[in-house]
């Protein structure tokens, strides 16, 4: 624990006991980055399994956004260079609506009218920097200070830290036989 008092500053109790102690796998995380594994450079390095980042994805990402139609409504727009809505910048949410209509909505529909009923609203889509920020609205809007929150395990290594440290929240890893599926209500 990193001692405040000594050097005269007062900081909040949440702060305090967020300088506790880190992530227990913190170490091994910053010995992963030192020495990540590579197929040929360096087969003998580390895979790093705790930060969920797609990088498959990247080389397909980086060309749709760098075709020019995608470059024009991203920089011609002056919104996207101010504060805009806290949701997200509206086009952006509106894209997204249509994306999860086509791809999930329309997919699953028998006619084309029902989907239409059941579009996805933009106005319902909110868009964030990252699951941490996500996880800490649901946190603070849906949990008071204390309760005990039920998580399906396996689940993301740093969920202990971020709801004890940020929400003061207690997780319960909730085990189950099938992981695809989910915990059953007996699991609950």
């Amino acid at each position: 624990m990193i001692s405040f008092e000594s050097e005269g500053i007062n900081l909040s109790k949440r702060c305090m006991s967020s300088s506790g102690p880190s992530l227990p796998y913190l170490d091994s995380f910053l010995k992963s980055l030192g020495d990540p594994c590579h197929p040929t450079d360096n087969p003998g390095g580390y895979i790093t399994l705790c930060v969920a980042e797609n990088k498959l994805i990247i080389n397909e990402l980086s060309k749709r956004l760098t075709k020019s139609s995608v470059l024009e409504a991203a920089f011609n727009n002056e919104i996207n260079y101010c504060y805009n809505d806290m949701h997200g910048i509206l086009h952006v949410r509106e894209a997204i609506a249509k994306f999860i209509t086509r791809k999930f909505i329309q997919a699953k529909s028998e006619t084309h009218e029902e989907a239409d009923i059941s579009a996805a609203n933009p106005d319902h889509v909110v868009l964030s920097s990252g699951a941490g920020a996500v996880l800490n609205y649901l946190f603070f809007s849906l949990a008071d200070d204390g309760d005990v929150v039920l998580i399906p395990a396996p689940y993301y290594a740093a969920f202990n830290s971020d709801m004890k440290t940020i929400a003061n929240l207690k997780p319960y890893a909730v085990q189950q036989s099938n992981p695809v599926g989910g915990p059953s209500v007996v699991e609950l």
